[in-house]
């Protein structure tokens, strides 16, 4: 589900992300997404970025596209970081 499915525009639905929520993006040309973690949330609510953790030894700063999907902190309890 993106998150237009979700309601409303992608970028007001980032913008409500927190440190702890996961964020999964989907890879060019198809494939698994991949998930990670919002350590911090950086930027404006009309150009949200996020530093993330794609695994233990692996953090970048992420500009979202469309397509990308937040997931509540609550929510991805026991779910698999790829």
């Amino acid at each position: 589900m993106t998150l237009d499915e979700q309601g409303g525009s992608w970028t007001s639905r980032l913008a409500t992300a927190k440190p702890g929520d996961w964020l999964e993006v989907h890879q060019i040309g198809g494939g698994a997404p991949r998930r990670g973690q919002i350590l911090e949330v950086l930027g404006t609510a009309a150009l949200p970025h996020f530093r993330i953790r794609w695994s233990e030894t692996s953090e970048t700063l992420h500009y979202p596209a469309e397509g990308d999907r937040v997931i509540p902190r609550a929510r991805a309890v026991g779910r698999r970081v790829s």
